[in-house]
């Protein structure tokens, strides 16, 4: 354990942890981890997919907001992404979200090195990126074909 907490680096910055999984505020930590990136990463390599992974700022980015109307919340959306793992590290200004969810989206924000809202990113199931894109100002189709590489 101790030269695994004494590494920086890999994946994610700064020192590595160890935690016991347990029950916390009525939610299994286990659950967490599982509907975490790395998480879906893991799945992803499993079952062969990809994750799409967004930086968002839902209640107040207006590429972010156009993004979620025209593209996210389709139909064509749901049938033709089907076969990706979604994972949405939000934000917002007034929407609440926990204090875990907001740590661990900084900290992938940190890890991304995101600038921009909306990034856009496409996960293989080892956590490489495959393409990156910042910004939305494209057509639903020019943008689902975006992330599915055609």
């Amino acid at each position: 354990v101790k030269p695994h907490l004494e590494s920086n680096g890999g994946k994610y910055l700064g020192p590595g942890i160890t935690q016991v999984i347990q029950c916390h505020n009525g939610q299994l930590l286990t659950q967490m981890a599982l509907n975490s990136l790395g998480g879906k990463i893991q799945r992803a390599k499993e079952d062969k997919k990809l994750v799409y992974l967004l930086f968002t700022g839902s209640d107040w980015c207006p590429p972010c907001i156009s993004l979620e109307q025209r593209v996210l919340q389709t139909q064509r959306w749901q049938n033709d992404t089907s076969n990706m793992l979604n994972h949405i590290c939000d934000f917002p200004i007034t929407k609440q979200l926990s204090d875990e969810e907001k740590r661990e989206n900084a900290r992938l924000a940190q890890s991304y090195n995101v600038t921009a809202y909306p990034t856009q990113l496409i996960l293989n199931g080892d956590g490489q990126v495959v393409r990156r894109s910042e910004g939305f100002t494209g057509s639903v189709n020019g943008y689902i074909n975006w992330v599915l590489g055609k």
